[in-house]
């Protein structure tokens, strides 16, 4: 059993002061030097609110590439904080625990909300006493709405006496934009949330049960029998995930397609289902999205695509290190076009003449680049007709297309079949999944199915 002892202070309310003024002022009048940077993901569970009422956290974070399931609980009501901290392997575990030990009438819990953390972690001497002083910012999240960035300092305790606090605390007064605090990241966040909206988005509604289920899906039985196939799948490799931890190498999974042809809402599915089955997914943006990102004005837009091959260029150079740098701690990686996109328009360019074939020659042979991961390529394909008509229902505009033409996307078409067989060479998997007859869930379905069955298999032959 693990008790933590530590002192939180946050910004008044009403000061001009900003987060980071606030820490740099703290960390000089300490003289802290030597951080250590970390980024956190916490997820925090509950079910009607029972374990908010018992004062109880159970919290879920990946430690050195492993799940960690935490059960919090303040062991003292005063103004030096101390918590009882047990970790657990998995939520069951966790549960199982609070129920055993504090005799709470909860069966089941689910996810509440998200905490993400960027932490500045400084060690603190004074006299016989160590502690560790931590500088938070942290953004709270319920499902796919995002709120406010909060601060915090925390001083914690590891070794000597408490009786350190007060001098903290002398110090602290020095700070007039300063004040202590009782109350948690997760309490913090939750009263942020609630003054926020009018609705609680914490209300946890009572789970339809498989016959409400089936109602759902009349008229679409095998499309119910494939999503419990799914879920079937999901559950197994969670267990799988807990048992034996992360891959040993990651499989990134690259999207890429015609316009139109469903690759936005199939990355989109792809994410959210793996986030929950346990396996430490990432989703990268398009290469491309992330230079405009760059850029200041129209001005700087119009120069860069005055190249359009060296534009190309940059995002192979961009997206192959985007890939790279994200690949510890990953198990997925799901890339929104990412670099073989690029091999495609290179394609398209040459055909067009705008590109010589040396360089072209010369671009392909970047297929052959050695490569740490397992790679997995799904063009999304839908015919010229069909990519036009999703264009204009799913917008408000009717006038003549510029960039999303008729004639553009029979090129792209054209370049994304004629380069798969050259793909399909120097990658793991490939293929192109037609969409223009499929409803819109069919591709998510298809290589959910197949890249659950993948990483499964590794698992099964280590």
């Amino acid at each position: 059993m693990n008790i933590e002892k530590e002192k939180k202070y946050v910004l008044k309310n009403g000061t001009d002061k900003t987060a980071r003024e606030m820490f740099n002022s703290v960390i000089e009048r300490f003289n802290l030097t030597s951080p250590k940077f970390i980024n956190n993901m916490d997820v925090y569970y509950d079910k009607n609110n029972i374990l908010d009422a018992y004062g109880i956290n159970i919290r879920k974070r990946i430690v050195k590439g492993e799940l960690v399931y935490t059960v919090k609980r303040p062991t003292k009501e005063k103004i030096i904080t101390e918590r009882r901290e047990e970790n657990f392997s998995t939520l069951e575990e966790a549960l199982q625990f609070a129920i055993k030990e504090w005799n709470i009438p909860i069966k089941d819990i689910s996810e509440l909300l998200e905490i993400s953390t960027q932490r500045e972690k400084y060690q603190l001497e004074i006299g016989k006493n160590v502690l560790e002083v931590c500088f938070d910012l942290f953004t709270p999240r319920v499902g796919i709405c995002e709120f406010e960035e909060q601060e915090m300092i925390e001083f914690e305790l590891k070794k000597g006496d408490t009786k350190v606090f007060d001098e903290i605390a002398k110090i602290m007064s020095e700070f007039p934009y300063l004040e202590e605090s009782n109350f948690s990241k997760k309490e913090i966040s939750m009263a942020v949330i609630r003054a926020k909206t009018k609705i609680n988005p914490f209300k946890n509604s009572q789970q339809p049960n498989n016959e409400e289920i089936k109602q759902f899906f009349i008229g679409k039985d095998e499309r119910l029998a494939e999503l419990r196939d799914l879920d079937t799948k999901k559950k197994e490799l969670n267990n799988l995930r807990e048992k034996l931890g992360p891959l040993s190498r990651p499989l990134v999974v690259t999207l890429s397609g015609t316009p139109r042809a469903g690759k936005t809402t199939t990355i989109d599915s792809l994410y959210e289902f793996f986030k929950k089955s346990g396996i430490n997914t990432k989703r990268l943006e398009e290469p491309a999205g992330l230079i405009y990102a760059t850029l200041k004005n129209r001005e700087e837009k119009e120069k860069l695509l005055k190249d359009r091959v060296g534009f190309v260029d940059k995002q192979y150079s961009l997206g192959n290190d985007y890939i790279n740098n994200n690949l510890n701690g990953s198990d997925l990686i799901l890339c929104d076009r990412g670099i073989i996109d690029t091999f495609i328009w290179y394609d398209m360019y040459y055909q067009l003449g705008m590109v010589s074939r040396e360089r072209y020659l010369e671009f392909l042979k970047k297929l052959k680049d050695q490569k740490n991961y397992i790679d997995y390529f799904y063009g999304l394909y839908a015919d010229e007709t069909e990519a036009m008509k999703r264009d204009y229902l799913s917008s408000i505009s009717i006038e003549e297309r510029s960039t999303m033409s008729t004639d553009n996307v029979i090129r792209y078409n054209a370049s994304l079949l004629r380069t798969l067989p050259k793909i399909e060479d120097y990658t793991d998997q490939s293929k192109v999944i037609d969409t223009s007859s499929l409803e819109i869930l069919s591709p998510s379905i298809q290589i959910a199915n197949e890249v659950i069955d993948t990483i499964k298999n590794l698992y099964l032959k280590r």
